[in-house]
Formats: C-alpha cells, sequence, structure tokens
C-alpha cells in the first residue's frame, strides 16, 4: 500500500466523546490512510473505536463490523483479540498521555466509497502503557458492501482531551 499520499481533510476536537470526519472518502481512491494526532485523554486503559459514516454521513451502527488484534507489550505478556458481529470497527489502545507521553494512531482503509465491496482496516498504534511501551496491530472488515462518505471515531470511557485525525488518499 505504499504510494503518493494525498491530503483530503483533517478534523479535530476538544474534549469531545466523539470526532467525525465527513464526506472524506470518494471513487477518487480506493486506499485511504489516516492518522490520529495529538490524541490525549484524561483517563488510562481507554479504547478509541470507530464507525464508518454512510452516504448521508450517518454513523453505520448495525453488528457488521470483523476484527482482530494484537498487542506487543515491552513490560509484560502480548495479548490479542478477535470479534465479529460488532457494532464497532477497530478498537484502537489510547491510554492517558501527558506532557512528553504521545500516541500514534495509522490506519488503512481499504474501498470505502466501492458500494460493492466490503471495507477493510489494517492498523498499527505505539503507546505508553502502565510504565512501558506498546505496540498494537490490527485487521478489520465492514461486512456490509455500501457506499461509505466519512468515518467517526469514539472513545469507550472517557472524553478526548485532544484529538486531530488527518485523512489521505493513497495513489
Amino acid at each position: 500500500m505504499a504510494g503518493n499520499l494525498e491530503f483530503i481533510k483533517s478534523a479535530s476536537g476538544t474534549s469531545v466523546s466523539s470526532l467525525s470526519v465527513t464526506d472524506c472518502f470518494s471513487a477518487d481512491y480506493d486506499v485511504y490512510f489516516i492518522s490520529i494526532t495529538d490524541l490525549k485523554q484524561a483517563s488510562g486503559g481507554t479504547l478509541i473505536s470507530y464507525r464508518y459514516l454512510d452516504s448521508s454521513n450517518t454513523p453505520i451502527t448495525s453488528a457488521v463490523y470483523d476484527k482482530a488484534a494484537l498487542v506487543v507489550r515491552s513490560g509484560s505478556a502480548f495479548g490479542q483479540s478477535r470479534s465479529t458481529n460488532q457494532t464497532y470497527g477497530l478498537d484502537l489502545n489510547a491510554y492517558a498521555h501527558t506532557g512528553t507521553q504521545g500516541i500514534g494512531n495509522s490506519i488503512y482503509i481499504i474501498n470505502p466509497y466501492d458500494s460493492a465491496s466490503y471495507s477493510f482496516a489494517l492498523a498499527q498504534t505505539a503507546h505508553y502503557e502502565s510504565g512501558a511501551f506498546a505496540g498494537y496491530k490490527a485487521i478489520g472488515v465492514m461486512k456490509s458492501a455500501q457506499q461509505c462518505n466519512g468515518i467517526e471515531f469514539s472513545s469507550s470511557s472517557a472524553n478526548f482531551d485532544n484529538i486531530t485525525v488527518n485523512v489521505y488518499g493513497v495513489k
């Protein structure tokens, strides 16, 4: 999926429980790269999930998301998870980050605008968790062939103190 990135859209929020990036997917690209930066939350152990937005920019909330993930921790045992028929897409790890601690989330989205194909996601996260660094890799699919115009990110238990999402088309 390497290629040139073409900036499409950015969205950011402060003290919000979710953030939508509307009308960022189109017929111009099959693959998108999403970078989540400036992510800070007040409490730890929170997961970030996403839902696709349909052609009217409404979240797709039906149980059509399957996902699997591997967490590689430097200070403790590895972990993994799998689930099917969920109402949210990938769970990205996001722990409390203040000061110099940070987090990086990178997501590739494949075929979101193609109404004849399932939409796929590949994600990677690097974060600081319980005094140690951790990496996270995940895959997901939305098992419903429909046109998606955007994406919404939400927190499982706490507001985002800050969040910035940048969407790029991959050529």
